[in-house]
């Protein structure tokens, strides 16, 4: 029967009811999810974050687990104060939603209160009491008090003065090791070999005994979890009682310091190593001997510790230095009578998740670490192996045994080894661009050392050190009486504040904002190495950067296609002036220029001003294909999965309108 006007009139007026009747229904769902959601309050939640950022994390909950007695929580923040503070209110939220997961997980030991200091309230002055900090609101002039204590039955107390917004990505790592420092006041004994001035900062003890002390952050953050002692690097000595041993750009050891190093580590002794070829803040000239960690200036250029290497089946090259094409960070480089822009250093790199392993708890959750001018670790064949690529100068030790070599950090695969020479005095970036070739081989920054090893000395304690090897407590051991379990790392300059760390003064407080994961790994390394794997997953939630990785590709690719015509224009701008100063040189001597001496002058100015016109515009074609790709990628990303639904409804639509016209 022919359909009429009227009833394809009526359907369509049904279809309009239906429609409006979803939209009602659907408005209906989201009111009465959002009163359900409130309703429960912040017992239940759903977190689809990436990093998953509002659930605890499995250290939390073994620290949490394992407390032995109750601890009291005090949670003080000015809602009253911050009202305003679109940002202070929102961190206070999640501090809030933590904290309670905090209570909820901790069971009986832990016990939360939220107090809300008003002004002149005896809240306020239990604030005040505790030492927490407080902050003024720009607008109100109120006081904002946000800050957190911990105590325990027997008056132990710990506290965060003032919660900073900027240290949000860490918020999780900071209550947890609140919680756990006081839970657990023994701490392992660790001690330093190093000849960078850690418990100084830079200028040493002379800056410090004049007041000008700016100790390592990462120096700063080792006291906080373990018992720190120095070694003096001429007479080492390590004790007995030394859980873990950090040795970080200690340049040419006595023979009987490695020896103590040696038998440290064959007794059982665990070991975090720092070696460089090239050490961002040394020069030339070696530490004196006989001085202490910190005391003496210069820093030595680069250090190797090749007998001990040599016995672990380890080999490296402390003259040749790793050139990344794919992870090198970017810096401003101008001189020579070049403009300032932006150029990928190769040296310095930024090693990112696909080059972390990811099979080491150490090292599973780093998002960035930064090194600069790092040497390549490479594993020797044991005695057995048949593989022809060992060094020819390798050692082989009795027995053949040798501890697993496990990469740890790792460069990209469109590297190069470079000589150390280039990066000395005024490195120029363009040029290592440009005379670097990629081998196609990728290179270990640093690796963990598991498994049996001999001892560097097999033939006993060297002699005239006799005495040495007695203070050690044991007899001379030829190889490991277990498996060893060291990593070592081909660069200290990780640990240089400026490479991860950005520091800041807020409320008297010195604010330490990682941009990178250096100190994480470090104190990773330090933490697993003890025995303790409780804060690792917490340190590594959450980078400060997060960079568009697509982006950041993209910017290598236009630079690489840009960097032939600018370097063929640098040499021809070069060229021009070379040619105007000999020409301008031969009027100096008192001659009148001839016409074909002005004509070409004149000609050398104008391709001088032409190619400087040049670069300016490929430049600034450069600028705008970078900022095109930017905002391409940055659109798709937005504009993604909107479009992505808005064509599922269309198709759904589709469908359906065809089904209709089928009946």
């Amino acid at each position: 029967m022919p359909k009429t006007e009227g009833s394809a009139m009526q359907k369509s007026g049904g279809t309009g009811i239906t429609l409006l009747f979803v939209f009602v229904l659907l408005a209906i769902v989201l009111v009465a999810s959002n009163a359900v959601v409130n309703a429960l309050g912040r017992r239940a939640q759903l977190d689809l974050t990436e990093d998953r950022l509002f659930t605890l994390s499995a250290g939390t909950r073994e620290v949490l687990g394992s407390l032995e007695e109750p601890i009291h929580i005090r949670y003080f923040f000015s809602e009253t104060a911050s009202r305003g503070l679109t940002e202070v209110n929102a961190h206070a939220r999640r501090v809030e939603d933590l904290l309670r997961s905090f209570d909820r997980v901790g069971g009986a030991n832990v016990k939360l209160s939220i107090i809300k200091p008003e002004p002149d309230s005896p809240q306020e002055d239990e604030a005040l009491a505790f030492g927490l900090q407080s902050a003024r609101n720009p607008t109100s002039q109120d006081l904002i008090y946000f800050g957190v204590v911990a105590s325990d039955s027997a008056d132990g107390e710990r506290l965060i003065p003032f919660l900073a917004p900027e240290r949000e990505p860490y918020l999780e790592y900071d209550l947890t090791k609140l919680v756990g420092e006081l839970a657990h006041t023994d701490r392992a004994k660790l001690a330093i070999l190093s000849d960078l001035p850690l418990q100084f900062g830079p200028g040493g003890i002379a800056a410090a005994m004049q007041g000008n002390s700016s100790p390592y952050v990462i120096y700063q953050q080792l006291q906080q979890f373990f018992e720190v002692v120095s070694l003096d690097r001429n007479a080492v000595k390590i004790d007995e009682d030394v859980d873990l041993l950090l040795v970080a750009h200690a340049a040419n050891l006595s023979t009987a310091a490695q020896y103590q190093i040696d038998q440290y580590i064959l007794r059982g002794g665990r070991a975090m190593i720092l070696v460089d070829p090239f050490a961002e803040r040394g020069s030339s000239i070696p530490p004196a001997e006989g001085s202490f960690a910190g005391m003496q200036e210069p820093i030595a250029v680069s250090s190797n510790l090749e007998a001990l290497f040599s016995a672990w089946g380890v080999s490296y090259d402390p003259d040749r230095i790793v050139a990344d094409f794919n992870q090198a960070q970017q810096v401003s480089f101008g001189g020579q009578g070049r403009a300032p822009h932006l150029v990928e250093y190769l040296p310095w790199i930024g090693v990112n998740p696909d080059h972390v392993s990811k099979n080491d708890i150490i090292t599973a959750n780093l998002e960035l670490v930064n090194v600069a001018s790092a040497g390549a670790l490479l594993p020797l064949p044991n005695a057995d192996s048949a593989d022809d690529g060992a060094a020819e100068n390798a050692k082989v030790w009795p027995g053949g045994d040798r501890p697993a070599f496990e990469p740890l950090l790792q460069s990209s695969n469109v590297a190069a080894l470079i000589d150390r020479a280039p990066l000395q005095g005024n490195p120029d970036p363009d040029a290592l661009l440009r005379d670097t070739k990629p081998t196609g081989a990728q290179y270990t920054l640093a690796a963990r050392l598991r498994g049996p090893a001999q001892s560097a000395f097999p033939d006993g304690p060297p002699k005239g050190i006799e005495a040495a090897a007695e203070g050690s407590g044991s007899a001379h051991l030829s190889k490991s009486a277990s498996d060893i379990n060291v990593v070592i790392v081909a660069d200290a300059d990780l640990i240089e504040d400026d490479f991860w760390a950005q520091k800041r003064r807020a409320l008297g407080e010195l604010l330490v904002i990682p941009f990178a994961d250096n100190g994480q790994f470090l104190i990773n390394a330090l933490d697993n190495l003890s025995g303790s794997d409780a804060l690792i997953s917490l340190r590594s939630r959450g980078t400060a950067r997060r960079p568009f990785t697509l982006i950041e590709a993209l910017e290598r690719e236009a630079s690489a296609k840009s960097r032939d015509e600018l370097n063929r224009l640098e040499a021809e701008r070069s060229a021009s002036e070379k040619r105007i100063a000999a020409l301008e040189g031969e009027g100096n001597d008192g001659r009148v220029f001839s016409p074909q001496q002005l004509a070409e002058l004149d000609r050398a100015r104008a391709q001088v001003l032409e190619t400087r016109k040049r670069l300016r515009e490929v430049r600034r074609n450069l600028r705008a294909d970078v900022e095109t790709l930017k905002q391409q990628v940055i659109a798709i990303n937005i504009a993604g999965v909107p479009l992505l639904l808005a064509i599922g409804v269309g198709a759904w639509g589709l469908i359906r309108r065809s089904r209709r016209r089928a009946v």
